[in-house]
């Protein structure tokens, strides 16, 4: 789902553009980095998290349901820079 967001993005020629979760902090750091790089540029990041009380879930859940989105394809991982 967030790929769509990274055309988007493509489509308005934003300079850098991912997709990140919070179960792999080190790419979303990395992903981080290189957009502050961007200095005086345009950039976006679109974090997928889990609504922990929208879906009932525990709370100590929520990094393994992240891990299984990316893993079952349904929040992508990616990058863009134009």
């Amino acid at each position: 789902m967030p790929e769509i967001y990274l055309l988007l993005m493509a489509m308005h020629n934003i300079p850098y553009a991912a997709t990140a979760t919070l179960s792999n902090i080190d790419d979303l750091a990395k992903k981080m980095q290189k957009a502050m790089e961007k200095k005086k540029k345009a950039w976006f990041i679109c974090i997928f998290s889990v609504p922990v009380r929208s879906l009932g879930i525990e709370s100590d859940m929520s990094i393994q349901v992240c891990r299984m989105a990316v893993k079952t394809n349904y929040s992508a991982l990616g990058s863009r820079i134009r």
